[in-house]
């Protein structure tokens, strides 16, 4: 830029015809190049700010984001409790790795079938040592869903095996009148106020699929109670272990209201 201003200047000296209004045009001329070069410059720190910022947003975003683990071991509705998930915007991921269990900031206990056979796979799968660790060490928040929350018990009938003892109950068979298993939708009555059941209104219906059901030795633990012959608990909520019996993810919009609760927590 230095030589053209020097030529502008030689021209300006030797060429005496040279026009008031040709020295505004060369004047333009100049102004025009260094604001190009001012904008440029502006330009580049521009974009390399706006990409910075879009980099430090990917990382606040993956700070902000849970890791919610679906524990797999062999039993229950995992792609069903995803795709809930995934419709609500929970970033969730199925695994039986002890790894992904430990890092887990949220984790959703399922289960379906027999109690005794879910205690053979999950000693099978080595994952009682680690779900002990982070449930009652760590304290990490972890939901069971039907099979799921009955495994929480001292004990199951049904096998007549040890539970995970979380919660002092037993699983017993519903000894009643009507007709077992209890099928479809029944209204849930809340017992004390949860983040879990936040924005769920009183008397919603969950869809359940049950024989079995939680005979819980500590009423504080109840969060919601069914009725069904007798009347029993429905979720449950002890420090950062929750439990339901129904099925959130066969529960259409307040079922996945529950799941986005979890997470949210």
């Amino acid at each position: 830029m230095v030589p053209f201003l020097l030529s502008c200047r030689f021209v300006l000296i030797r060429g005496s015809s040279l026009s008031v209004f040709s020295v505004s045009s060369v004047y333009s001329v100049v102004n025009l190049v260094l604001r190009t070069g001012t904008t440029n410059h502006m330009r580049k720190q521009t974009t390399e700010y706006t990409e910075e910022n879009g980099k430090n947003g990917r990382r606040r975003r993956e700070l902000d984001s849970q890791r919610c683990i679906i524990v797999d071991y062999g039993t229950g509705n995992l792609n069903s409790i995803k795709r809930t998930l995934d419709r609500v915007s929970v970033e969730s991921e199925i695994s039986s790795s002890i790894e992904d269990i430990r890092a887990a900031d949220k984790i959703i206990f399922p289960g379906v079938g027999h109690f005794g056979n879910a205690m053979s796979n999950l000693h099978a799968a080595g994952l009682i040592d680690i779900l002990n660790e982070v449930v009652l060490e760590k304290r990490t928040p972890i939901l069971g869903i039907c099979l799921g929350m009955e495994l929480m018990a001292k004990r199951g009938d049904e096998g007549n095996v040890a539970g995970l003892g979380w919660i002092d109950a037993e699983a017993v068979r519903f000894d009643i009148q009507e007709k077992v298993p209890h099928m479809g939708w029944n209204q849930i009555a809340a017992k004390r106020a949860s983040p879990l059941i936040e924005g769920i209104d009183e008397n919603t219906e969950f869809y359940f699929a049950h024989a079995y059901h939680l005979r819980l030795n500590d009423p504080a633990d109840i969060l919601t109670e069914t009725q069904y012959g007798i009347a029993f608990p429905s979720a449950i909520e002890k420090g950062n272990i929750f439990g339901v019996q129904f099925h959130p993810e066969k529960s259409h919009d307040a079922g996945a209201r529950l799941l986005k609760n979890f997470a949210d927590m």
